[in-house]
């Protein structure tokens, strides 16, 4: 059911008094509103602004002020955001000034639409840039995600407003959102995989995302976050909840030995996570200054391009193998190691997503009884797992965090990432 947003403001010339609207759809017709409660028809000039070409319903309206204010508003799509928000606050401002009631409609009301009751309006504070987001900028993704479609779903934020049916949250507390609908009716979601759901809905790429100053998404994907908790270091718990899921899935035992190939920033949180719980890693990296990071951290590294991974392997782990493998290069050549480097019945963790489907030694899964395990994304457990790893200090999130931007330099901040191999993870810095 669409619930109506109550009217933010009221032109000087029009009696002050508001009331929420509710719409009978049925006697409604285009931009006008019939209103159950009076009995009379609105005119909803605020949408019609906010979807059809400036002066296209009334040219009276040539201020270049008028048309620069509406237009600033426009070009962020302020109907998807009908919580209060800079664009917005300057279309009604710009339209405050410059509409004459006697000139329009004996009555206007500006309404905002499209907000569900079970929805939460998130004021984002901070967004991550991840590799699928670059995928997006470089354009491998455009059949999904389209051409118009605001991104992002690395964030941290606080709740801006809240459906009528929305209970457990409340204007003001600190939240992440795990960026993931399910349509609740597919096999997976009857076996309660709705994580990995036939119809899976992912925030960010399906939808519009998060790199924007208000963002509405369904309050079942949101959680709460501990008051301390620094919100540039809360962007990371998505990542850090992607790598929670693989160690979980991987079922690591603590003084196991590990191999993580890729030291990306993936592979970097999954050997973190690895080591909180007990287990002895090794990073296998090929970029020098993610090498650094990784020695930084404390880890045992290994260069593949300067030393024989899978004898080194072999010598620090007494010539028995790793007994988990994580393979989060997405590279053929991880893929031809990972199997000689897994111990007998070792497990390996597919984390990487391959742009081509890579060749795979079967041979070797046979003769050492290897188990391969996919995983995808993260469940509600894993979150919660990251946000506790996070608050306890379990992430060094200052050597994660390399760089922060402004919104307004979100395009520079695209472009240095696409040239530079020496930042691991960029944030976005959207609002306080």
């Amino acid at each position: 059911m669409v619930e109506l947003a109550e009217t933010h403001l009221k032109l000087k010339t029009i009696d002050r008094s508001f009331h929420k609207i509710k719409p009978d759809f049925s006697r409604s017709s285009g931009c006008l509103l019939f209103d159950t409660n009076t009995q009379m028809h609105y005119m909803d000039l605020f949408g019609m602004y906010s979807s059809l070409a400036l002066g296209y319903n009334h040219p009276i309206y040539n201020s270049e002020h008028f048309k620069k204010a509406v237009m600033d508003a426009v070009t962020v799509k302020i109907t998807h955001n009908e919580m209060k928000s800079m664009p917005y606050d300057l279309f009604l401002d710009a339209f405050s000034q410059f509409a004459n009631a006697d000139q329009l409609f004996s009555h206007i009301q500006l309404t905002c639409t499209g907000s569900l009751a079970v929805e939460v309006a998130i004021k984002i504070a901070y967004v991550g840039i991840c590799g699928t987001d670059m995928h997006v900028y470089f354009g491998h993704m455009d059949k999904r995600v389209g051409f118009e479609r605001i991104i992002g779903h690395e964030m941290s934020g606080y709740v801006h407003q809240v459906g009528s049916k929305v209970k457990d949250f409340q204007v003001g507390q600190p939240v992440v959102v795990r960026p993931l609908d399910h349509c609740g009716e597919c096999p997976a979601c009857k076996s309660r995989y709705n994580h990995i759901c036939h119809n899976l809905k992912f925030l960010g790429l399906d939808t519009d995302g998060a790199l924007q100053e208000i963002w509405n998404v369904p309050s079942h994907t949101l959680h709460h976050l501990p008051e301390k908790l620094r919100m540039d270091y809360a962007a990371l718990i998505e990542p850090v909840a992607v790598a929670c899921h693989d160690v979980r899935l991987s079922r690591l035992k603590k003084d196991e030995d590990v191999l993580v190939i890729g030291g990306g920033p993936i592979g970097v949180l999954v050997a973190m996570v690895a080591r909180d719980s007990g287990a002895r890693v090794i990073i296998s990296e090929v970029n020098s200054f993610r090498l650094k990071i990784a020695q930084k951290l404390g880890f045992d590294t290994i260069n593949p391009k300067e030393i024989n991974l899978i004898e080194e392997i072999n010598k620090k782990t007494n010539h028995k193998g790793a007994d988990v493998v994580f393979e989060v290069s997405g590279s053929q050549t991880g893929v031809d190691v990972m199997t000689d480097c897994a111990a007998t019945r070792g497990r390996i963790v597919m984390v990487a997503i391959h742009a081509e489907k890579p060749v795979v030694d079967m041979f070797r899964f046979f003769w050492r009884e290897l188990e391969l395990i996919g995983v995808r994304v993260y469940e509600k457990e894993d979150y919660e797992k990251a946000i506790k790893i996070l608050e306890s200090g379990g992430i060094d999130a200052d050597t994660i965090i390399t760089d922060v931007s402004d919104l307004k330099e979100v395009q520079n901040a695209f472009n240095s990432l696409s040239n530079s191999p020496t930042a691991l993870k960029s944030l976005i810095k959207v609002g306080d």
